[in-house]
């Protein structure tokens, strides 16, 4: 069944605390564009209403405008559970989600690293960039590898019952998903 972007978008808001359920990969994208264009629009306006000086300090940058805080704070479990009913569709649990915990926890330290280097008067120094670096460069590492992650899942095409993915309606958890009569067992090869 295809999905339009306008039932992408209304799936996406009626189900924002649902993380049951499937989410094709065109429900899916198309969710994402509606954010993406939303945000650019919000950020224009925020940028037109709240202007951020260009010599304000890091928390203020840091921080954003108003709006753009509303836009995040609504969007965040739609998108949230989208990513979760995408996961399921291609045959992984949502509980990949605890994922963003940890790349979460390392955003956090590298931003009040940032933080004390600017407080301390050591922005722009050897110093204080080392400094900043050193907490920056593993956060992007392991925040990048996530977003990889759930960026490479999310590209992959739907999995049904009959292939083996458990959350799809059709699953039979009696079949081996090895034998030879199994719809499924070897598609991941290529084929020559």
């Amino acid at each position: 069944m295809k999905v339009t972007f306008a039932e992408a978008v209304q799936s996406g808001l009626k189900n924002a605390f649902k993380f049951v359920g499937l989410a094709g990969r065109r429900e899916y994208w198309f969710f994402q564009l509606f954010c993406a264009l939303v945000g650019i629009v919000v950020s224009t306006l925020d940028g037109l209403l709240f202007p951020i000086p260009a010599d304000a300090p890091m928390q203020q940058q840091l921080l954003g405008t108003p709006l753009t805080w509303v836009f995040n704070a609504l969007l965040f479990f739609p998108q949230l559970s989208m990513l979760g009913r995408r996961l399921r569709d291609v045959g992984f649990s949502a509980r990949w989600l605890w994922l963003w915990v940890g790349a979460f926890g390392f955003a956090m330290l590298a931003t009040f690293a940032i933080l004390s280097v600017e407080d301390a008067g050591q922005t722009g120094t050897v110093d204080g960039n080392l400094n900043s670096l050193g907490y920056l460069y593993p956060t992007s590492l392991i925040a990048g590898g996530i977003l990889l992650f759930f960026f490479i899942v999310s590209l992959q095409p739907s999995k049904s019952g009959q292939q083996g993915n458990k959350y799809a309606p059709g699953y039979d958890a009696t079949r081996d998903p090895k034998s030879d009569d199994f719809a499924g067992g070897d598609d991941w090869q290529p084929k020559l």
